[in-house]
Parts: structure tokens; sequence; C-alpha cells
């Protein structure tokens, strides 16, 4: 087919890995990229308590993640699958070495901001169009989010108003 000889395959959007071996600068890219991460990352995904440690239990502070998502030149999109189940926003799927997965998101990480935007009550519709114009507008995409297993204790404590979004300067 045509265009194949340098690597690319017009049918499919991502290099094929034959483009991925031949181009050593994005080998020495990668691994330019993996040895500064461990300075970026904090920038990439910040881990905030949302509680505060209870002096009487032995109940951990409950833990949430700000993750930053920003399109890359050498990967198709973020590299993850967005699933709605039990009106809660999943990361289903996260592709290693993916934006997302750089970012800090996790399969089984439920987002409950877009930006500074509660999507908590939000249809899933809503939210990729938010996702979609925040990557336009801004470059990046912040998303806040919790682990699935952590969801019941989140809804407990928030009831209970313990939740203390102005940690990360969020409300509620």
């Amino acid at each position: 087919m045509p265009g194949e000889e340098n690597g690319y395959d017009p049918n499919n959007r991502r290099p094929s890995q034959f483009e991925l071996r031949k181009h050593s600068s994005i080998a020495s890219t990668t691994s330019a990229i993996s040895s500064i991460s461990s300075t970026t990352k904090s920038r990439r995904c910040e881990t905030f308590y949302i509680t505060q440690p209870n002096q009487t239990s032995n109940e951990k502070p409950l833990k949430a993640k700000l993750c930053r998502l920003r399109k890359s030149r050498f990967y198709d999109g973020y590299g993850l699958v967005l699933k709605h189940q039990q009106h809660l926003h999943i990361i289903g799927e996260v592709e290693e070495a993916s934006p997302s997965y750089r970012a800090g998101l996790r399969e089984n990480d439920v987002i409950l901001f877009v930006g500074k935007t509660n999507v908590e009550r939000m249809t899933h519709d809503d939210i990729k169009v938010m996702i979609r114009a925040m990557a336009l507008t801004i470059n990046y995409v912040e998303l806040t989010v919790l682990s699935k297993i952590d969801i019941p204790r989140y809804k407990t404590l928030q009831e209970k108003g313990l939740i203390d979004w102005s940690v990360m300067g969020l409300e509620r």
C-alpha cells in the first residue's frame, strides 16, 4: 500500500511498530521523558487528602488525585476508555505509556471533577464534551478522581459533610 514503505499505515491512525523501531528519535525522546518523569510527575498527578485524619479511629484519610493529561505528538488521543456504570464516570482501560497513564490515571478511577466542575450528576455525554472542549481550549485536561474502591466511603463521608474539596481549590 502507498505509505507503508515508511512504516505508516493510512488506515490506522497510529504509527506502526515498524515506524516506532525505525525512528530512534522516538526512543530517545521516550527515555528522556521517563528520565525526567520523577520531576514532572508531581505536575502531572498530585494526591490530596480530602478528609482530615481521625485521631479516634484507625481509618486512613481519603485521597483524591488531580491528573493533568496533555496530548503527545507521539500518541493519538489520551489512551483511555471512559465508561458510565452505576451512575459513575469510570476510567475503564488505560494504555501503558499513554498520556493518561503518565498523568496517573488507572483503571477503575472515578471522575468527580473535570477542571473545577463537579461532574458527579452530569450525563456521560456532557462529560465527554467538557473533556474535548478543555483539550481544545487550554491544550490539557484536568481530572480529579477517586479509586472506585473508595466511592462507598466517599459517599458516606460526603453525607456527613466531612469531605473538604477546598484543599484542592475545588467546591462541591
